[in-house]
């Protein structure tokens, strides 16, 4: 892409994106979601849904009583696994129903409140339970997050670790694109063995 291309396709993305919370120099959550509705006071009552795991299932009020108990939990069973989409992160439902087919929930999830229900299938493989979410730790999700963010589109920041993608890749998409790689970074990446 030239740089007016990269420009146009930058400006077509902040004035058409369905996803305005993303903008911020920041991976985001559900709970961002929620927060820049408030914000802007551009919401419905649906819009709640589409905020942290806790809040949907608030949303979704009395008629889903084993969702709401869910709550009072803490989450157990098999972890899924985050990873990050359009500058979100997400994570996959791993129920496997009954045909043998897979549930294709997807939900928006928050290292800061580690949870998961699935709203397509509200966990049935574990029990209607929060099942808890396998985010990457410490530095090494800080360092994801910083790769990330540094690039234009938004539509270019993801990661996904179930394909085996890590930081080396990331760091190297960065270099490869022209995208800003920190120092610290771009030696952790040197001494990992990238670029030779």
């Amino acid at each position: 892409m030239t740089d007016q291309q990269v420009r146009d396709a930058i400006r077509r993305e902040n004035t058409v994106t369905s996803q305005p919370y993303c903008r911020e120099n920041k991976i985001a959550t559900g709970t961002d979601k929620a927060r820049w509705k408030l914000r802007n006071k551009k919401f419905r009552h649906r819009d709640f849904l589409a905020s942290s795991i806790r809040n949907k299932i608030k949303g979704l009020g009395p008629g889903i009583q084993y969702a709401l108990d869910a709550l009072r939990d803490d989450p157990e069973g098999p972890a899924v696994l985050a990873y990050v989409i359009h500058g979100r992160w997400m994570a996959s439902c791993n129920t496997t129903l009954g045909d043998g087919s897979s549930c294709v929930g997807v939900e928006v999830v928050d290292p800061d409140d580690p949870v998961f229900m699935c709203l397509s299938c509200f966990n049935l493989a574990n029990n209607g339970k929060l099942a808890p979410v396998d985010f990457p730790a410490g530095q090494y999700k800080d360092d994801i997050e910083e790769i990330l963010v540094s690039r234009p589109l938004i539509l270019t920041r993801g990661w996904l670790p179930h394909q085996g993608e890590t930081l080396v890749n990331l760091i190297g998409e960065n270099i490869e694109h022209g995208a800003p790689v920190s120092d610290r970074l771009l030696e952790y990446y040197e001494g990992m063995g990238g670029g030779g």
